[in-house]
């Protein structure tokens, strides 16, 4: 992993002191594995060789243990050998496949104190993958006391789906979401972009596979109501919707992308692409989702063209990341709404994030780059959102 953005690394400091993590990736030092770890965590230890993590949550009563090792027989046997090592009732597992990579799954029901008369356990989940270059093996065990367990069930399942051995899975649907809805045949896909008829394909199921994402981090958003650490957990619920939909959407991305491109022989300019893009993503339906997020999911937001403007931003920035132009999320919880910013050059109202003056777009109003609502023109009510997708 390199080159992302907020990487939180692991390094020598932290083996001794314990470090918040605010919706910021974790990352080995080596770049072998990464996790996306819910806001609130906390690095409670930390092994002299780096191989092994513990990490406590101050939100919710849950603990995760990342860890590495070098054997090279394969993901069951590993996670088997963890399981019993802790001590855990019946070791059942489930063995799939996620990106090429033999994966194991498997359920965590393990004594708190092994060997004394205390009979209180500890219930979660487990997830073992093979790393790159088969240099062993990278797992990830969530969990917290049993009788919290189906409270924070969730909380588990997204820091699992959360885990990434190589770049492109920041981008790249989730180990137990794939495994749920596997990315192995697609259909095709035909929509109409001002009397062009256009066809591409994308996975069976995305719609259904983004909504479910889209519905458990948003049952992990609530958790954290009125706490300081809302905006970040917003960022993350948004970080994940996106992750989910980016390779679903990637040949509808590359179809869309070639048409605002390239026009009577000419290859367009960013501006002039970000503003075809914009235009197209203005036309949509406008419509809320109906279920407790209130959100339409990306795919199903691309193929029938209607989304309110969280889900039309989230897509804008996936079309636009897979075309090479940088953009990012502009969200408001003062003025209920979200807007897209655009690197590229052009007049207009800019805001400002990591350095760079993004050129301010409105995916619900039908108006060009740079235009914003002026009674909406405080920058300081807005926060900015970025997400990887440039590989």
């Amino acid at each position: 992993m390199r080159n992302f953005i907020k990487f939180l690394c692991i390094a020598i400091a932290v083996l001794f002191f314990p470090v918040l993590v605010y919706g910021e990736y974790v990352q080995e030092p080596g770049g072998l594995w990464l996790i996306d770890l819910p806001e609130g965590f906390i690095l409670r230890e930390a092994s002299s060789d780096g191989k092994r993590f513990l990490f406590s949550s101050s939100v919710v009563p849950l603990d995760v243990i990342a860890l590495v090792s070098e054997k090279t027989e394969n993901s069951s046997g590993e996670l088997k050998s963890i399981l019993k090592s802790l001590g855990n009732t019946g070791t059942e597992t489930e063995v799939f496949e996620w990106d090429g990579f033999e994966c194991c799954f498997g359920n965590l029901y393990f004594p708190v104190n092994p060997g004394t008369a205390d009979k209180s356990y500890y219930k979660g989940a487990g997830l073992t993958v093979p790393l790159e270059g088969k240099k062993g093996f990278f797992t990830v065990l969530a969990y917290c006391e049993s009788y919290w367990a189906d409270d924070y069930n969730d909380f588990m399942y997204s820091i699992l789906d959360s885990v990434c051995v190589k770049d492109k899975h920041l981008v790249y649907p989730g180990p137990l979401t794939t495994k749920e809805f596997p990315m192995d045949s697609y259909y095709d896909v035909k929509i109409n972009i001002k009397g062009k008829d256009l066809s591409f394909k994308m996975p069976v199921k995305s719609a259904e596979a983004n909504q479910s994402v889209i519905e458990r981090e948003f049952r992990l958003l609530e958790t954290y109501g009125s706490s300081p650490l809302l905006y970040s957990a917003w960022e993350r619920y948004y970080r994940f919707i996106y992750k989910d939909a980016f390779s679903r959407i990637s040949d509808g991305a590359f179809v869309i992308g070639n048409l605002f491109r390239f026009e009577k022989g000419s290859i367009l300019s960013d501006y002039e692409f970000s503003q075809k893009l914009l235009a197209f993503i203005q036309e949509f339906e406008y419509l809320r989702g109906v279920t407790s997020s209130d959100f339409i999911n990306i795919p199903e937001s691309l193929c029938k063209m209607k989304g309110d403007c969280d889900t039309r931003c989230i897509l804008f920035l996936a079309i636009l990341h897979q075309n090479n132009i940088d953009g990012i999320m502009m969200l408001s919880k003062e003025f209920s709404h979200s807007l897209v910013a655009v690197d590229v050059q052009g007049t207009g109202a800019r805001f400002p994030f990591n350095g760079k003056k993004y050129l301010v777009g409105e995916t619900t109003a039908k108006v060009d780059l740079g235009l914003i609502d002026s009674e909406q023109s405080e920058i300081t009510a807005w926060k900015g959102i970025s997400f990887p997708g440039m590989l």
